[in-house]
């Protein structure tokens, strides 16, 4: 084994392990942490006191996230170690650019963990959390499968949720660009009466 395959090796099974471990901490600590308030009963008291709903719900995420990113933060200096010691060119600090990404990653199955925590049992949102994260993931691929599968059915399910997809991106897209365009008339409107009405002609 060359060099090169080595650090090849321990750069994709780190990332790896961090995407893993971190997803397996957002679905399985994020789906209990509303739940169990609500089944013991002590959010009742902790709303009595002058707290919102809000602040509590983004109070129990931010601090699943500092979990999350202090284990992320772990991995990834043992990570660097690691470069600094089998390649010849130092630290690779250009790593840290996957990490973030796998950070952001797990911001949003974290953020989609706790939402179905607030409504449902960890059971449902465990499996909910686990499907949106699989269909984030490998949407490129569901589509390359349906393209060459025979099922007539699959490529129509496949491509009706793609055209939906595209369908709504683009009536957003459309939906703030007429907003920014109506906001750009009603700011240039009493422009133009302020330059007639100063106008000596």
């Amino acid at each position: 084994m060359t060099l090169g395959e080595r650090m090849k090796i321990i750069v994709d099974l780190s990332l790896a392990a961090m995407s893993v471990f971190g997803l397996l901490i957002a679905i399985f600590v994020g789906i209990g942490l509303v739940h169990k308030e609500i089944q013991r009963r002590t959010v009742y008291t902790l709303l009595a006191k002058p707290i919102s709903r809000r602040s509590f719900v983004i109070g129990k995420y931010a601090g699943l996230m500092l979990v999350i990113a202090l284990n992320v933060a772990v991995m990834t200096g043992a990570l660097l170690a690691l470069t600094a010691v089998f390649s010849g060119s130092g630290v690779a600090w250009h790593l840290l650019v996957a990490v973030l990404l796998i950070l952001v990653e797990l911001m949003i199955v974290t953020a989609v963990a706790v939402l179905f925590s607030t409504f449902s049992t960890p059971t449902l949102s465990a499996m909910l959390t686990l499907g949106v994260w699989l269909i984030g993931r490998f949407s490129s691929d569901l589509v390359v499968f349906a393209r060459k599968s025979d099922s007539v059915l699959t490529r129509g399910l496949v491509t009706a949720c793609t055209t939906c997809c595209r369908t709504s991106r683009s009536s957003t897209s459309s939906t703030s660009s007429s907003t920014t365009c109506r906001s750009s008339r009603r700011t240039s409107a009493p422009r133009c009466s302020t330059a007639c009405s100063t106008s000596p002609f």
